[in-house]
């Protein structure tokens, strides 16, 4: 008793004390020995030791070893009572023994391994858990399940996985009244099965197998009675902060456990033992039977809402047993009006909403027939019930049936919805689009079989219909007007709900099966007199009905209506169109409604095609229903239905009256225009068609405009005015009416750009009802709006009715009447002070939906009153403009921005006036020549501030184009003043001014024309007061600068020769900065340009001593800038003064001297030079020079830098200079320098001492440590030498002992900053160290070197190991050292080693070593073992294996077989204890049994000790696999004939998965294996093992079965003499013809493409394949019949490339790698065979793009290959000009001008590269250069022109100074072909004569070959650019030749001579 209460502060610890005086209890077990004990006495005695037990595996844990130790020997003696115990009758005995064996369970993982292994299973033991206690106390059920569990919670994975597989241990539990267990064992029997099997730690090594035989579906069902658990409500056992008062809370509480629970084990692919199956059980697989069995017995799962969300998980989580559930399953779902049936249907659509709205099918990558997709689409999407029969009956039962229509169209909505979306399936591998429309259009057929006919529907709603027009009969019978009142209210909801349902499936058939309603002739405007009729149409109409019958409309056709239907007012009855009018002015309650109905009402009119471009008008006519009262509405809803019924039922009449007003408007302007000529007025021919500005001006919308002229207004009009008439004289025109049409007729007015027509329309019908006889006063609204109108007609009406008596008008306050009032007052009311103020007031009344109109009316005043375009301005700019990044674009704010700047900035008065001065194109006018030049100013800065302020958000919008003609007319205007302006302007001009706002949105082409011409005006215009720029010229510096600045534009903007020199020209004559800088990036974009600036700049730059950079630049860059530097210093006797004042003058120097150093042959290296180095200046650069290298200012610096950061750089910099000036020296100087060379070597010798400081700073820096260990190596080489220097074994104290040795020795390979390199430097290090010094070794270096090793291929492991090899060369083992350990896991050994100490260290067990082994890794170094790699490296031979690590990732880099094999010899010593099965789980006997296949002999016998050793072992193992395994090995050993004899790779591959498969008794493969084992007794080396017995064969699970054999190849195909076996074998033969059959489906032709690829990586292989299997003839067949996807194209691309690798050698076989990625990219619907063979234009174009993006890194193979295309096929002649071309030779050309496009940018932007540029010659000339029209192409595309200019300048300037012949070569080649394209371009061909002859001797010697290159290169790239002379080329003669008729002595410089002919070359042709 005292021990249960221990451990407690005042009592004696009685257990701590026994066990420390007697550690292994051997008194009390003492007391067992014998042959008769009294129950009693061995309760006690299992009681003291179950206290002992208990106390050691809890608080007492460090005499864990102590409990260890009594379990072995109670297990060895006393196991047999244990056992007998446990029959006793007495059950508080059997209780105890079980709390014994429990405690004795929880010592650790080796006692319940023991304790399992010694039971003896019988029925006693598992009746157990039968036993029960009725009083509800423990009993022996609940020890017996505390028994059971502790093997679970204290035995490690492989212990769990046999008590998973052992019958009638665990499962008894279960299955035995669990749902009347307590909760703390309830929730401790699902705790432990979560943790331990479900989510263990070693996840992995419980197999889902184990799981699936462990978790059957009787299981899983008394798992799921817990469901209706009653049990035992004990509250101090679990959760002990939580009380239930109630046994209701407790059941709440399990029903919560078990739910998650089961939902962890059967949903979770990863955890639990559902199979994931991509088919979705199309593929008629056994898949996940056990779950299908499970849920069909959910029985109350419609009733219980956890089961329903537990079996809803369930199918969502594995939809492949969708079908089969409901096959199987007993609910019934047959409709009929019952509980049962409701039940079934709401859980059928809970299933079916759980699954994902778009199909997973659409996710696989692979390619599935149609056929096949749409069964895996039809599983999610359609449930198997859901036939014709379902729908047909469930129709009765209308409301759920229909929900259920719903969901099902739903959701194939989606997913048509998601198959037609283009560009989903353009970049995809697996379905092209035109599959997909395909798929489409078989689903919609599947649907149509199952769908009922759009008749069943409307017959519906019919009788809905019909039924409640009786009932309404009979009620207004019986109760009369009193329930006529009632019936009019609301209507039942279920109905309501119930007809929208209806509506919705009619708007599904229309988007999932529209052939339903084509094919329908029912019409459906009879759906709209099931929502509303004549007598409701008081009552607002259902928002839920409204909304549905508006988009039903509104997506169907307008043929399924009949909207003017008139079915005649005898019956009462009113128009379609008329109920729909009154369903929008009664749809107050909701906005949105209110604007679909305004949707369908437009469309209604626009679809019947007498409004299609009149139908903003419609609009107007529709919106002022809206301001009348409700009780004015129904008259204007009546009037309005039956004009527009009129109209649409007869519209050429009413057309017709508006061609003849039309007419008479034209008639009546000729007429006026030809009597009153030169009156003030403007003409009303100011609306005529604007005239053409200039060539290539288009006319943007001319055919609307043609339209608009010709129908200014619809013919609804005409019939408005008829129909008022017509009604006033019969006395029936109400005054609301009036109010109504006026206000429509007058927003009508406003939105005309000529209103002369409307108004001439309008006084017409006005004349006829004043001339009518019963005519009467009108109304005054009548009289105010003839008033208004009247303003426009050319002259008053003769009869008016402004007589009669005028309402005054009352005051305006919104801002359309506030302008009407202003602009009927006349001009002065625009002028008064009070004007502005007013029209803010009224502005702020303004509403978004009136916007458009008061633009519209402002522009119509525009044509009376100029000023009044002012307020276009202050209304636009007033309204703030939203952010645009996020404006939807359909929007009500983008469309009224769309509308009102098209209304705006495409008005004809606008677009004429805009420069019209300008541009000499001013309209047709008859005013003063002064008061016309007014009027163009203002309203072109009035149109200049409009563009100015919202240019940016119509870009924004997309929209450039409506203000196009703007950009046109500012380019052209400005062109045609700079064409005559010959003066220097004061103040800007209006077309400069417009240039200046808009050319950033103008082409770069247009901005490009503008700006040559600007820098083509002389001088004068371009500058002011002598030396400052003026407009013109602060033009230029805007456009250029920024044009410059994004770096998006950088190559916009291309400046000729002759505008280089203008621009060159402008900076010398005149001081401003900004051109200095534009100058400078002008350069810096294009460093060739320096050959077209002339040597005034550099001049300038030099006496200035300003923008030395620039200057810089240009002698960097030119040659003869270079010369003219070197002559100016030359003359300048005060060079030392210019110098020391200015500092950027060392920068120019640095360009002068790598230009100089370059030996330019332009630069004439003759005796008059060399006189000049006994000058000054001379002897100053070079005292300068030669100061600027003392040491003594070497040694300032590094005195300063002393204990710096900095320092450890500057000695690597002096490190680098001293040793190169040494290689240097040796090379050049013959004669020894001994002074100097003396000085040098003591400085590298100092250098050279190493100190502390250099780690400080640098310890993970890899470059540092990687020299350091290179010098170290050399240094240290002689052991003599060295002495003097610091001693290796401080040197190693140094690098161990530094702060970052175990951070950076400790760090992980998968970390992505630097520390691994530096780790991997770090030990190379110290393995040199150790080499140089093995002295420094010692054991206590171990726990950081295994701790820093990951056993693997890495270059660092590899390291490492062999630094441990050279441990062991110093006799220090790590035998001795105990610990094999390795990785994290040896570092936390140490640290628990040194925290028990030695007395409890215990050495780490077999599997905890074996656990270290990721299952991963292991699998890949069987697959991809290193065979070449050597147990013991030979001397002299390169250790690192870099072979293996190339082919694999580095997350699963191999292991390291020299390790591995070592390892498994330590653990499988005789000694040692093994878990065999363990061995063989995680691999380790696959890596030993592959290792029989090295070419190292000494790894083999390694692999052959392992071998035996694990033999033995397994013979005393005892697990179930045991004799198989056992057989196994000897059917192996019995085939092996020879000592140590290679195996062949493909048999021990297959040896290896054989072992795997001993392992999985579930597997099919288990019995077919041990089927073939049997029957053999030895292994056949010479045959692949039961090869054509599993690829032929015919059991149902065949593809399984050669899918597995095919594996075994393809792993295995690594060695020739796997190759010969298949050779031998005819395998090759078997696989070839079956991959070409149709037979072979396409996961097997990849699997046969993959051991093609392995197999010939082996060098005979690949020969044989290719020459006796005809591989390639093999792959051009597979290729030609079938259509290729993704997976398998790059299978075959895959082996083209190992065959071409293997034979060819690698560097060819790069190409073809880039071949592999192009087409992967690239042209996949052709690959398909789905398009045509003849690519367009945008797929050139498109190739262009996909080549400039994803292929960075192989850009230059890519170039390689498309170099080698030909066109002469199909262009044979090569003056065939582009007129003659047919299509085929269209699209070579057009394809040849895309490559070279792509080619030349390419290889302009790279970093220059000869071979690569000398290719592209070669194809330039021979290929593309030999057809005029591609040389035109290339001619006339400025880019290219740029590009190959760009490559001709980096060509010449970076390769001819080195003395190459084939760098020579390629100069040559390509001014030969820059010469032939200015040939082509240019017709005079003199000048090109003379210069060749000048500049190209014939003779052979290199020098004047190299010169003339040179000269003729600043010809062409003048020339090049636009000149007409090469004014720097002779500049360059000039410079050269000077002085040089004075000197008496002859030259011998080639370029002298050269120059000399060219001068007079040029002079001959000028003269000429």
């Amino acid at each position: 008793m005292t021990a249960k209460k221990l451990p407690c502060a005042n009592l004696y610890d009685v257990v701590e004390g026994y066990i420390k005086i007697s550690a292994e209890c051997s008194e009390i077990l003492l007391l067992l020995e014998g042959d008769t004990h009294s129950e009693t006495e061995l309760m006690l005695i299992f009681q003291s030791l179950e206290m002992i037990f208990l106390r050691t595996a809890s608080d007492l844990s460090h005499f864990t070893m102590v409990g260890s130790t009594v379990v072995k020997k109670i297990v060895s003696t006393h196991m047999k009572l244990l056992q007998s115990s446990l029959c006793s009758v007495n059950r508080q005995f059997v209780q105890q023994c079980l709390r014994l064996l429990a405690a004795m369970v929880s010592q650790g993982a080796d006692s319940a391994r023991e304790i399992f292994s010694s039971l003896v299973y019988t029925k006693t033991l598992s009746s157990l858990a039968r036993i029960r206690d009725k009083t509800g106390r423990p009993d022996v059920r609940m020890a017996y399940i505390q028994f059971v569990l502790s093997f679970m919670m204290c035995g490690d994975s492989s212990l769990v996985g046999h008590i998973l597989d052992t019958k009638d241990f665990l499962t008894e539990i279960l299955n035995t009244g669990l749902k009347e267990d307590r909760i703390s064992i309830v929730s401790l029997i699902l705790a432990t099965l979560k943790t331990k099997v479900c989510f263990s730690i070693n996840w992995r090594s419980i197999s889902k197998s184990q799981k699936v035989r462990f978790f059957s579906a009787s299981t899983l069902a008394q798992i799921a009675s817990l469901y209706r658990w009653n049990g035992i409500l004990d509250t101090t056992t679990f959760h002990s902060q939580v009380k239930f008062k109630s046994l209701e809370g407790g059941r709440l509480l399990v029903r919560d456990l078990v739910h998650n629970f089961l939902l962890d084990v059967c949903c979770s692919h990863k955890y639990g033992i559902s199979f994931h199956d991509p088919s979705l059980g199309t593929a008629m697989r056994a898949g996940n039977i056990v779950l299908l069995q499970f849920v069909v017995g959910l029985k109350q799962a419609a009733e219980d809402d956890l089961l329903a969300e537990l079996l809803v998980s369930i199918l969502k989580c594995n939809p492949d047993i969708l079908p089969r559930y409901f096959k199987e399953t007993h609910f019934s779902f047959t409709p009929r009006m019952k509980g049962a049936w409701l039940d079934s249907i709401a859980l059928l659509k809970k299933i079916y909403q759980a699954q994902p709205e778009v199909s997973q099918a659409f996710q696989l990558q692979e390619m599935l027939p149609v056929p096949r997709l749409l069964s895996m689409v039809l599983v999610t999407s359609l449930p198997p019930v859901c036939n014709k029969t379902f729908f047909t009956q469930g129709l009765k039962v209308k409301q759920l049936t229909l929900s259920v229509l719903v969901f099902i169209l739903r959701r194939a909505q989606k997913n048509i919805e998601y198959s037609l979306k283009r560009p989903v399936w353009d970049g995809s591998d697996s379905h092209s689009p035109t599959s997909m429309e395909e798929f489409v259009q078989l689903y919609r057929e599947a649907l149509s079989k199952v769908l009922p006919d759009v008749i069943s529907i409307v017959s519906m709603w019919q009788s809905l219909s019909k039924k409640e027009k009786e009932e309404g009969e009979e009620n207004t019978g019986a109760t009369g007007s009193k329930y006529l009142a009632c019936a009019t209210g609301e209507q039942d909801p279920a109905l309501i709900q119930f007809k929208a349902l209806l509506l919705q499936v009619l708007r599904l058939y229309h988007s999932v099966v529209p052939h339903f309603i084509s094919q329908s002739k029912f019409d459906f405007s009879k759906l709209l007199q099931g929502i509303v009729s004549v007598k409701e149409m008081r009552n607002e109409v259902p928002p839920v009905l409204q909304y549905q019958i508006l988009q039903l409309a509104l997506e169907l056709p307008a043929s399924k209506f009949s909207w003017f239907l008139n079915p005649g007012p005898a019956r009462g009855e009113v128009s379609v169109f008329y109920q729909l009018l009154k369903m929008f002015i009664s749809s107050s309650s909701s906005s949105h409604l209110r604007t679909s109905t305004r949707k369908l009402v437009l469309k209604v009119l626009k679809d019947s095609g007498v409004f299609e471009h009149t139908w903003r008008e419609l609009e107007l006519w529709v919106d002022h229903l809206l301001p009348l009262e409700p009780s004015q509405q129904e008259e204007a809803i009546q009037f309005l239905d039956q004009v527009l019924m009129k109209v649409v039922c007869n519209p050429y009449e009413y057309m017709d009256k508006v061609v003849a007003m039309v007419q008479e408007t034209v008639c009546l302007q000729a007429e006026m225009s030809g009597q009153n000529r030169g009156t003030g007025t403007l003409p009303n021919s100011v609306f005529a068609d604007m005239e053409d500005r200039g060539k290539g001006t288009e006319k943007t919308g001319s055919s609307l405009t043609d339209v608009l002229q010709t129908f200014p207004f619809s013919a609804l009009v005409p019939a408005v005015l008829e129909a008022r008439n017509k009604l006033l004289l019969c006395y029936c025109f109400a005054a609301v009416l009036c109010e109504y049409m006026c206000a429509a007729l007058c927003d009508i007015l406003h939105s005309q750009r000529d209103p002369l027509t409307l108004c001439l329309t309008l006084q017409h019908y006005d004349k006829e009802l004043l001339s009518a006889e019963n005519s009467r006063p009108p109304h005054s609204c009548l009289t105010s709006f003839c008033l208004y109108y009247s303003q426009w007609l050319p002259q008053k009406p003769e009869e008016t009715w402004l007589s009669h008596c005028i309402a005054a008008a009352p005051p305006a306050v919104c801002f359309p009447a506030f302008l009407k009032m202003c602009y009927s007052e006349g001009p002065d009311a625009f002028l008064r002070d009070s004007f502005k103020s007013a029209l803010e007031r009224s502005m702020s009344t303004l509403q978004l939906s009136q916007f458009t109109g008061a633009v519209t009316q402002v522009l119509l005043y525009l044509k009376s009153f100029v000023d009044a375009f002012s307020m276009v301005c202050f209304l636009l700019t007033s309204v703030q403009i939203p952010e645009l990044v996020n404006l939807n674009l359909f929007s009500a704010v983008f469309q009224v921005l769309l509308f009102v700047f098209n209304s705006v900035f495409t008005h004809p008065v606008l677009q004429q006036w805009f420069l019209a001065v300008e541009l000499d194109v001013v309209p047709h006018h008859s005013l003063e020549v002064d008061r016309v030049r007014q009027l163009c100013v203002q309203l072109t800065q009035g149109v200049l501030n409009l563009l100015l302020s919202f240019a940016e958000t119509v870009k924004a919008l997309n929209a450039l184009e409506l203000i196009s003609p703007y950009l046109s007319a500012a380019h052209q205007a400005m062109l045609k003043e700079l064409q005559h302006s010959g003066r220097c302007l004061n103040e800007e001009s209006q077309s400069v001014k417009a240039f200046l706002a808009l050319y950033d949105y103008m082409e770069p082409s247009s901005v490009n024309e503008v700006l040559s011409a600007l820098l083509l005006l002389p001088q004068s215009s371009l500058l002011a007061d002598g030396d400052k720029l003026s407009l013109y010229g602060h033009a230029v510096l805007k456009v250029l600068t920024k044009s410059s600045a994004p770096p998006g534009k950088i190559n916009t903007l291309y400046l000729s020769s002759e505008n280089l020199r203008s621009l060159a020209t402008l900076y010398t004559s005149c001081h401003s900065a900004q051109l200095e800088n534009v100058l400078l990036q002008v350069l810096q974009r294009e460093p060739w340009n320096a050959k077209l600036v002339p040597t005034d700049v550099l001049l300038h730059c030099l006496q200035q001593c300003s923008n030395l950079d620039l200057a810089a630049l240009l002698v960097q860059n030119c040659s003869t800038h270079c010369l003219s530097f070197e002559l100016w210093c030359l003359e300048q006797s005060d060079l030392a003064d210019i110098t020391a004042k200015n500092n950027s003058f060392l920068c120019l120097l640095t360009s002068y001297i790598r230009q100089a150093v370059t030996l330019d042959p332009c630069r004439p290296k003759d005796s008059q030079y060399k006189e000049t180095n006994r000058r000054p200046e001379y002897c100053f650069w070079k005292n300068v020079l030669a100061g600027l290298m003392k040491w003594q200012l070497a040694d300032s610096i590094t005195e300063k830098l002393a204990n710096t950061p900095e320092e450890l750089h500057w000695r690597e910099s002096l490190l680098t200079a001293a040793l190169h000036w040494l290689s240097t020296t040796y090379k050049e100087q013959k004669t020894p320098q001994f002074t100097k060379e003396e000085v040098m070597l003591k400085r590298l010798k100092t250098l050279l001492v190493c100190r502390s400081a250099l780690f400080s700073y640098r310890y993970q820096d890899q470059r540092f440590l990687v020299t350091f260990n290179t010098l170290l190596e050399l240094v240290y080489k002689n052991v003599n030498a060295s002495k003097e220097l610091l001693a290796i074994e401080a040197l190693h104290m140094m690098v161990t002992s530094h702060s970052l040795f175990l951070p950076t020795m400790l760090s992980s390979q998968n970390e992505t900053d630097s520390i691994p390199e530096c780790k991997e430097a770090l030990v190379s290090l110290l393995l040199t160290l150790v080499k140089k010094c093995p002295e420094v070794c010692n054991s206590n270096h171990f726990p950081v070197l295994l701790a820093a090793y990951g056993a693997t291929l890495n270059p660092t492991d590899q390291k490492l190991l062999l630094l441990l090899q050279e441990y062991e060369k110093k006799n220090i083992s790590l035998v001795e050292f105990q610990c094999l350990l390795w990785g994290p896991a040896a570092m936390n050994y140490q640290k628990t080693r040194k925290c028990l100490g030695p007395s409890l260290w215990q050495q780490p067990s077999s599997e905890q070593l074996l656990a270290q082994l990721a299952a991963d890794r292991m699998l890949n170094t069987v697959a991809l073992f290193p065979l070449h790699r050597r147990l013991v490296p030979q001397e002299g031979e390169e250790v690192i294996c870099t072979e293996e690590t190339k082919v694999t990732p580095d997350k699963l880099c191999l292991y390291d077989p020299c390790f591995l094999l070592p390892l498994f010899s330590f653990i499988l010593r005789p000694e040692s204890v093994v878990d065999c099965q363990k061995f063989v789980s995680c691999h380790a006997l696959g890596v030993t049994v592959v290792a029989l296949s090295s070419y190292d002999h000494k790894m083999r016998s390694a692999a052959y000790h392992v071998l035996c050793s694990f033999y033995e072992h397994l013979e005393g193992a005892h697990f179930r696999e045991k004799k198989q395994l056992l057989y196994l090995l000897d059917t192996v050993k019995n085939g092996i004939q020879k000592q140590n004899l290679k195996v062949p790779f493909v048999h021990t591959t297959y040896i290896a998965k054989v072992a795997q498969q001993i392992l999985r008794p579930e597997d099919h493969l288990y019995p077919v294996i041990n089927r073939f084992l049997l029957g053999t007794q030895c292994v056949d080396l010479n045959r692949v093992p039961d090869f054509f017995r599993l690829f032929y064969s015919f059991d149902l699970e065949h593809k399984l079965e050669r899918d597995w054999m095919l594996n075994v190849l393809e792993e295995g195909m690594m060695d020739r003499l796997s190759f010969n076996l298949c050779e031998q074998q005819s395998i090759y033969h078997t696989l070839l013809g079956f991959c070409s059959s149709p037979l072979c489906d396409q996961h097997i032709q990849i699997q046969i493409m993959n051991i093609l690829r392995k197999s010939a990586h082996v060098i005979r292989a690949a020969y044989d394949l290719t020459k006796a299997h005809g591989v390639l003839t093999w792959i051009i067949q597979i290729t030609e019949k079938r259509c290729l996807n993704g997976k398998l194209l790059s299978a075959v691309i895959g082996l083209l490339h190992s065959l071409w690798f293997t034979n060819l050698g690698e560097k060819e076989s790069s190409r073809l790698g880039v071949q592999r990625l192009v087409l992967r990219e690239t042209d996949k619907e052709k690959i398909r065979g789905k398009v045509s063979s003849k690519p367009s234009q945008s797929c050139l174009e498109h190739l262009c793009d996909v080549a400039d993006g994803p292929l960075d890194e192989c850009k230059s193979m890519l170039m390689n290959i498309l170099t080698n295309w030909e066109p002469w096929h199909v262009l044979p002649n090569p003056n065939l000009r582009s007129s003659d071309f047919p299509d085929s030779s269209s699209l070579i050309c057009a394809t040849a001008h895309n490559i070279l496009k792509w080619i030349l940018k390419t290889l302009s932007e790279m970093s220059y590269d000869q071979s690569n540029t000398c290719t592209v010659l070669k194809w330039l000339q021979s290929v593309l250069l030999s057809y005029k029209t591609i040389a035109d192409s290339l001619l006339s595309n400025e880019a290219m022109r740029v590009h190959l200019l760009r490559l001709y300048h980096q060509t010449c300037e970076h390769r001819l100074h080195e003395k190459s012949i084939s760098k020579l070569d390629a100069v040559e080649l390509f001014t030969s072909i820059m010469m032939h394209l200015l040939e082509v371009e240019r017709s005079s061909e003199a000048l090109h004569k003379s210069m060749i002859k000048a500049c190209l001797h014939t003779t052979t010697d290199e020098g004047p070959k190299r010169a003339g290159l040179k000269l003729l290169s600043l010809y062409i790239h003048e020339l090049w650019s636009g000149a007409k002379v090469p004014q720097l080329l002779l500049t360059h003669a000039k410079l050269v030749t000077r002085d040089r008729k004075k000197s008496q002595k002859s030259s011998k410089s080639p370029v002298v001579h050269l120059c000399k002919d060219i001068l007079s070359a040029l002079d001959s042709v000028f003269i000429t």
